[in-house]
């Protein structure tokens, strides 16, 4: 996994029963402590599987360095801009690519029913990702605050 902003945690969170070790490769202490809190490792070595979470051309350059050769890596970021594929890393482990579309619709079941099951399932899911909560009075710094990752904000959530 890299990146662990909320859809990192969250793809972490639901990894959980269907891999044996996830690796997580987060920027900042709190995203560590979050990734650490549903089970992640710090990622190391090379995965079958590597899900890139952060929407950067740094990012995609790092998920191909943990990808084995022949390996899988799994778009959940959106790249608002266009993104240089790592050629040379990616042509020499013959890697595949993936992207995937939240509040799709899979054998019938909508993603978003999916998550909701996960996180009611698992109240520790949330507890990890929302690190600040603020009345709806304060929203200016609640936006102010979930801009700053580099002060341990994954979620802010303003309360009515």
């Amino acid at each position: 996994m890299v990146g662990a902003g909320s859809i990192g945690i969250a793809a972490v969170a639901a990894a959980r029963p269907l891999a044996g070790e996830i690796g997580l490769s987060a920027r900042y202490p709190a995203q560590v402590a979050a990734g650490e809190r549903l089970g992640a490792l710090q990622a190391h070595g090379e995965y079958d599987i590597v899900v890139e979470a952060a929407g950067t051309e740094s990012a995609l350059a790092h998920a191909a360095e943990l990808c084995r050769p022949g390996g899988m890596i799994l778009f959940l970021s959106t790249h608002w801009t266009p993104v240089a594929i790592p050629g040379i890393p990616v042509l020499m482990k013959e890697l595949g690519f993936q992207w995937s579309y939240t509040y799709g619709t899979y054998d019938g079941r909508r993603d978003l029913d999916d998550a909701a099951t996960l996180l009611s399932a698992d109240p520790e899911i949330a507890s990890a990702m929302i690190t600040h909560r603020f009345p709806l009075a304060d929203a200016t710094e609640a936006f102010r605050v979930a801009t700053d990752r580099v002060h341990g904000a994954i979620k802010v959530v303003l309360e009515p």
